[in-house]
């Protein structure tokens, strides 16, 4: 688990113009419920994640369904004041919007896989989103190639470890279904602000491994990251064992504590935005957290 005085240096060393925050949505921001449509954002995380939004790019990435993210993370009647990510990421509702699209992994996906094909000699692809299916359907020249598409893209897709299930259907398209990774939805947006060089992400479960991995790869490209790990009940065990000696995971006890951690980090920018030192912040952002620092 990272130490005080590490995330002291981390948190004082961040600045709202490169920041990004991300988060998951349920066990971290939301309790987990019983019956999932009874789930309801923590009322200090949903203040503290728009106090964000108004000093640095923010995301929710879900597995939830776009209009469950704006009813639970918009005003009533107003636009998504930061951005909404769901269904793992496939989609997207952006801020200033209510409605879903088409989201960056989408993008991220398309231009990594026809480059990988391009380079195996294979051109002439496109690529569409078939939202009754929610999957993607790839679109090619060559008929006869259909095995050796099929072969390189499941190529490409094992060389990235992305989370998702190619398949040769009945009428001859290739279709990628089950493209769930957080990792590259976050990695998506972080290439929409490319000032940001410094991202947080906070997950609870086995779903949000995938963004934790991303989060390693921004690190490599020279960016500071910090992988928040709340626990709740769907946090296995070893996901908690490994945050405990990792030197650059914080550990928090439960989603009250990462409404707490987000609410501090919004006072901390919003200071940092006028002075230049913000360290008399940190003691109220430590002494909500003397629990699980």
């Amino acid at each position: 688990m990272i130490s005080r005085a590490n995330l002291e240096r981390f948190l004082l060393g961040l600045n709202p113009v490169t920041t990004v925050v991300g988060t998951d949505f349920d066990g971290t921001i939301s309790v987990r419920a019983e019956e999932p449509n009874q789930a309801r954002v923590n009322p200090v995380a949903f203040k503290a994640l728009h106090d964000l939004s108004a000093l640095t790019p923010v995301v929710v990435i879900s597995g939830r369904d776009s209009p469950f993210l704006v009813r639970q993370l918009c005003n009533p009647g107003e636009p998504a004041e930061f951005d909404l990510m769901a269904e793992f990421g496939t989609e997207v509702v952006p801020r200033g919007s209510r409605s879903r699209h088409v989201s960056p992994v989408f993008a991220r996906f398309v231009s990594g896989v026809t480059k990988y094909l391009a380079d195996q000699g294979i051109h002439g692809i496109s690529f569409s989103f078939d939202p009754e299916w929610e999957n993607f359907v790839l679109h090619f020249d060559d008929e006869d190639a259909v095995n050796k598409i099929d072969a390189s893209l499941r190529s490409f897709i094992k060389s990235t470890d992305l989370y998702c299930a190619p398949g040769t259907y009945w009428d001859g398209s290739i279709r990628i279904h089950n493209l769930r990774d957080k990792g590259w939805a976050l990695e998506g947006f972080v290439d929409q602000h490319p000032q940001a060089r410094d991202v947080i992400f906070l997950g609870d479960d086995s779903w949000d491994i995938e963004a934790f991995k991303a989060l390693r790869r921004l690190e490599a490209q020279g960016m500071n990251t910090l992988a928040v790990l709340v626990q709740s009940g769907a946090t296995l065990r070893h996901l908690v064992q490994g945050a405990e000696k990792a030197k650059d995971v914080l550990l928090l006890r439960n989603v009250d504590a990462s409404a707490r951690f987000l609410s501090g980090l919004a006072e901390l920018l919003s200071v940092k935005r006028d002075l230049r030192d913000a360290a008399h912040v940190l003691e109220p952002i430590f002494g909500e957290l003397a629990d699980a620092v």
